[in-house]
């Protein structure tokens, strides 16, 4: 949190210091971001923000290792990230749209699934200092016969909406976000087991 309103006052007020103070938690914090990012996600999330506003050179490690993207594939699952506006003002919102297509033959356990030992499809969002989420919108799952039961589930194309808004008063620049997706797909004979891709995005803020 030190270093998230670290960054914050440097990107506020243009005082160097603050950046100076920052850089060197992500020095001495190297190693955590390198080896075990979501162990740490308010340094992350400080660490994308300063990097964002400062494309400079990283500490000795440069964190972190792993770089989610906006489009990544797990098994029979692809997973994207996108906004319906990319683009917004201080005070303003944008939808951010997270769509799971799934390959045929395969399924994914719904939001709400019917049996307690399978795994939800879930979103956990980290936000960059400013923005709020909205509540999560999943869609219904369909009750489909497998295995000779009646299974909540999800197949072909989901898309799960949340929406997203800048505080009023923030300065223009970017604010990066990540959205951890959890998901289990199945097909008619056995399940997967469950994954986690991680969709980075950011929301431009004009003046």
């Amino acid at each position: 949190m030190a270093a998230r309103v670290l960054v914050r006052l440097w990107r506020l007020t243009g005082d160097a210091r603050y950046e100076e103070r920052a850089s060197k938690m992500f020095q001495v914090f190297a190693g955590i971001l390198d080896q075990s990012p979501r162990a740490a996600e308010h340094l992350l999330l400080a660490f994308l923000s300063w990097s964002e506003a400062k494309p400079t050179p990283a500490p000795t490690k440069k964190p972190p290792a792993e770089k989610p993207g906006a489009r990544v594939q797990r098994g029979p699952v692809i997973a994207s990230a996108e906004l319906s506006k990319p683009r917004i003002a201080a005070g303003e919102s944008t939808e951010l749209r997270i769509t799971l297509e799934i390959e045929p033959e395969w399924h994914l356990q719904s939001a709400k699934p019917t049996c307690d030992d399978l795994t939800a499809t879930s979103v956990v969002l980290g936000l960059g200092e400013g923005l709020t989420p909205g509540e999560m919108r999943f869609p219904d799952g369909t009750l489909s016969p497998i295995g000779g039961e009646r299974l909540s589930v999800y197949a072909g194309r989901v898309v799960i909406r949340v929406s997203i808004a800048a505080e009023p008063g923030l300065p223009s620049g970017r604010i990066p976000g990540v959205a951890r997706v959890r998901f289990q797909a199945c097909d008619d004979r056995r399940c997967l087991n469950p994954e986690e891709v991680e969709l980075n995005f950011a929301v431009e803020l004009s003046s």
